[in-house]
């Protein structure tokens, strides 16, 4: 056996269908003149038998040639119809067999196809048995019936050359419909994403916020358990990221511990490590365990959306599971400090429970948008150890090349501190 992929197999045709070559048989839906003439040249009248589909459809868009089955014809080799005819199949009794995707045509020659030569007789032989039923529903093509074609061509020809350009030009206009679309609806997208963030900062600006701002800087430190420099977002000498005073109270944060991160240029959250003087490792997700929403017991996977153009301003998707950890729906949804916004609820592409369970669920959450986002929205801003302490993705990642300076300070959300940080253009 012979794989021909992306090759020209018309070569080898030529040389399998030689001076001597007997009981050959083509099945070719398509036929066009210079391949098959290429092909068929060296062959003996009445050692050929032409398998195709004698369509008047075919003939006028230019698949196949009239004039190529009236030389084959003249050539003294047998012509057929069989009706459906899609595969392409050459024959030389009991010594070759290839069977593949290419047409005797020219388009064939250079189209993407794909064929597979057998010569081991026996093999030949039962490609021969498998096509028998073809040869048995078979009609012979006449030159009466070519030349009644030839007559009634030209105007189904010329028909069929219109439709093509009026087909042409529906394809051209869908196409520009599907494009403005598109453009549209990616404007949007991008006006929702943009009023999104505006929320997110306005609301950032009204939520109860420190006194006083630290400055610092994305730069590169060397750490006494890193081989490596890290990169950090490292504040300035006398400013402290643990230490807040806001209305009125001082607000304490505990070194190595995660909390809530929010870049404002990009709308970005994340759970940073927070130390006095750094922020080193953002994480994207968190995993909780057993939680209890409205009387519903499940587990929650919190994944933040840092992708450059979230979907409609989305800063995280919330994927609800089952106490045995397999997924039943993800919410997408929106941030701010005045709470969580559900913009899409998708059910798990693999149903792990049964669907009335999931759409229970999809349902609950779509009728109890309010309950759902105060549930999840403590679990995004409540204060927590991972158990990888440094787990997560460098300050780079999160807040931008090394060298960009920013502007932190820290807000409250439901109560919990939140760092909020903004870069200085």
């Amino acid at each position: 056996m012979e794989l021909y992929v992306d090759r020209n197999i018309a070569r080898r045709w030529q040389k399998e269908l030689g001076t001597n070559a007997t009981g050959v048989k083509i099945f070719s839906p398509f036929i066009t003149s210079s391949t098959a003439h290429s092909v068929t040249r060296q062959l003996r009248d009445g050692s050929l038998e032409v398998h195709t589909d004698f369509r008047a459809e075919l003939f006028a868009n230019g698949a196949s040639s009239l004039t190529t089955l009236s030389k084959l014809m003249d050539e003294g080799h047998a012509l057929f119809h069989v009706d459906q005819l899609h595969a392409k199949v050459i024959i030389v009794s009991r010594q070759f067999a290839s069977v593949g995707s290419q047409n005797l045509t020219n388009g064939g020659t250079r189209n993407k196809e794909a064929s597979v030569v057998f010569t081991e007789a026996s093999v030949v032989s039962d490609i021969e048995k498998f096509i028998q039923p073809w040869l048995e529903q078979r009609s012979p093509i006449t030159p009466e019936m070519v030349a009644d074609m030839k007559a009634l061509l030209p105007e189904i020809a010329e028909n069929y050359r219109k439709a093509q350009t009026a087909a042409a030009e529906a394809d051209k206009r869908v196409a520009e419909l599907h494009a403005l679309r598109e453009a549209k609806e990616r404007f949007e997208r991008q006006q929702e994403e943009v009023r999104r963030l505006e929320l997110l900062r306005s609301a950032l600006h009204r939520a109860p916020t420190s006194n006083s701002v630290a400055f610092g800087k994305v730069r590169d430190v060397t750490n006494t358990y890193s081989i490596r420099p890290t990169t950090s977002l490292v504040v300035d000498r006398g400013y402290d990221l643990t230490s807040w005073h806001i209305n009125g109270s001082n607000i304490k944060l505990n070194e190595r511990t995660r909390y809530l991160c929010i870049n404002e240029d990009n709308g970005k959250i994340g759970w940073a490590r927070v130390v006095r003087t750094r922020i080193t490792f953002i994480a994207p997700k968190l995993v909780l365990g057993t939680v209890q929403i409205n009387g519903r017991h499940c587990k929650l996977h919190l994944e933040a959306d840092w992708s450059r153009r979230p979907w409609l301003g989305r800063r995280a998707k919330v994927e609800i599971r089952t106490l045995t950890d397999q997924k039943i729906c993800t919410v997408s949804i929106g941030f701010s400090t005045q709470g969580i916004a559900v913009l899409k609820i998708s059910a798990a592409s693999k149903v792990a429970k049964s669907r009335d369970a999931v759409n229970q669920w999809m349902e609950w959450v779509n009728d109890n948008n309010a309950i759902f986002a105060e549930s999840v929205l403590r679990h995004f801003t409540s204060p927590f150890l991972y158990k990888g302490r440094l787990y997560g993705n460098k300050a780079d990642v999160f807040f931008g090349p090394i060298g960009r300076q920013f502007v932190l300070r820290a807000v409250t959300i439901k109560g919990q501190p939140v760092i909020a940080a903004r870069s200085l253009k």
